[in-house]
């Protein structure tokens, strides 16, 4: 698979948030290095599912609301209900470690709790 271009312009903060206490302590120190930098903060949670375990599966759909779910409890842990300025998230389905790698191609940073 090739590997998505750069631009060349580290304009940003990555930060992998996967709803843990670690993860949400990094979340808060991107924030910071974020805002003393005066760079693009984005925080990314990936998820693989759905899977079945012994269990009955979530449907994909289910799968990316939960992970919505979780990111957004982390997100009002970390901040509250005022999120920082240039601020943005999302959830990729896939491969944590490969999301995360591909979404900090451009960043100056990639901070994991």
């Amino acid at each position: 698979m090739p590997r998505p271009e750069r631009t060349g312009v580290l304009s940003q903060v990555v930060v992998g948030v996967d709803g843990s206490p670690n993860s949400i302590a990094a979340l808060r120190w991107a924030e910071r290095y974020a805002r003393a930098t005066q760079t693009h903060l984005h925080a990314l949670l990936a998820y693989e599912g759905p899977t079945g375990f012994g269990y009955a599966p979530l449907s994909a759909a289910d799968y990316e609301r939960e992970a919505g779910h979780i990111l957004d409890r982390a997100i009002k842990r970390a901040f509250g209900e005022e999120l920082p300025p240039d601020f943005s998230f999302g959830v990729r389905h896939g491969d944590a470690t490969k999301a995360l790698l591909e979404a900090a191609l451009d960043a100056s940073v990639l901070v994991l709790g």
